[in-house]
């Protein structure tokens, strides 16, 4: 079973090395968690339509148990998102897709393994060698296609949902509309 959840920080740090459990939860919230409406509407105070509503934190990919991404691929959310919206885009379109995570360096890779599966690679690419792109990978992981997909489509349309509630901004409505058609597109159900 693939869970993704979105954890946005209370504070906007990022911390370069994993926090424990306790430091890690006095540092993040899970976006989803509605018990937590009030620290979520606190971490949210600053945002506006002018900075484009975007929370920093990290999208936490788990495959049975297993973290595949995390707190290590720290960035502004709304970039989070349409990066690996962007990778399921080319990956349905061309079988393969590529995109960068500027703020952590790191490429991230999807391709077709097998007639069911999807090959998920994670590269560090520092700075100095960007034009390098043949680096060691970093995390590879052989996935179900359907259900990494299906996973990170409603992964990201609920993340843009729920930020939308805590403020009306255009720019979400047109992500939610652009997911909901690529869900369709993909399934053929709404989201």
């Amino acid at each position: 079973m693939i869970e993704v959840r979105t954890f946005i920080s209370k504070n906007n740090i990022w911390f370069n090395e994993k926090l424990s459990k306790s430091e890690f939860d006095r540092q993040y919230i899970n976006f989803e968690d509605k018990e937590k409406e009030l620290e979520i509407k606190l971490a949210l105070r600053y945002l506006n339509d002018y900075i484009d509503f975007s929370p920093m934190g990290f999208i936490k990919i788990k495959l049975n148990g297993q973290e595949l991404i995390g707190e290590e691929e720290f960035d502004y959310l709304n970039e989070l998102w349409n990066t690996y919206i962007l990778l399921i885009t080319s990956y349905l379109i061309k079988g393969s897709g590529r995109e960068y995570l500027d703020y952590s360096h790191k490429k991230i890779t999807l391709e077709t393994y097998d007639d069911t599966n999807i090959l998920l690679q994670i590269t560090f690419v520092p700075e100095e060698e960007t034009e390098n792109l043949s680096i060691n990978i970093d995390k590879e992981f052989i996935l179900p296609e359907n259900e990494f997909i299906l996973a990170l489509l409603r992964g990201a349309y609920n993340y843009y949902e729920r930020l939308y509630s805590y403020g009306d901004n255009e720019k979400l409505i047109i992500k939610m509309k652009e997911l909901s058609k690529l869900y369709n597109d993909y399934t053929g159900k709404d989201i």
